[in-house]
């Protein structure tokens, strides 16, 4: 498994530890991975009942929070099957109150894809977002237990 599939699959833990930590039920809990290999690695990491699968494992399924991973990290800003609409349409609507984006938004925002640029520019406009140095600085000031 690449490098940036394992990084971002323990920021992603450490996310849900962090929800677990503030009261959020296992089972409210969602992830969504694009490849199967990142969703056995989140599987490895995660509490068993925290539902990890890909965008089409979980059609059919909601969570009160969905973290959606956008590994996907090249030069050329291909995207892949993020590309389509259709999954990313299922991934945003498996959430009931809050569906947090994992990935690089220069990735995302070089990408040839307006949908997946539309859902970045909506999550900026309306949402919140964190740099990973952000991140790399809270991280150090919170002590998260383990599951």
């Amino acid at each position: 498994m690449p490098k940036r599939m394992i990084d971002m699959s323990k920021k992603l833990s450490w996310y849900i530890h962090l929800l677990l930590n503030y009261g959020v039920k296992e089972t409210d809990i969602g992830v969504i991975a694009p490849y199967r290999a990142q969703v056995s690695n989140l599987r490895k990491l995660l509490p068993n009942s925290i539902t990890v699968d890909t965008v089409d494992g979980f059609q059919g399924q909601e969570r009160q929070v969905i973290v959606m991973s956008l590994v996907r990290t090249n030069a050329l800003g291909k995207v892949g099957f993020l590309n389509e609409k259709r999954r990313l349409n299922v991934a945003v609507t498996r959430a009931r109150r809050q569906f947090v984006l994992v990935g690089n938004s220069t990735t995302m925002k070089m990408a040839d894809s307006e949908y997946l640029y539309s859902l970045l520019e909506y999550i900026t406009i309306y949402g919140t977002t964190i740099a990973p140095s952000d991140v790399i600085e809270f991280d150090k000031n919170i002590k998260i237990s383990s599951h």
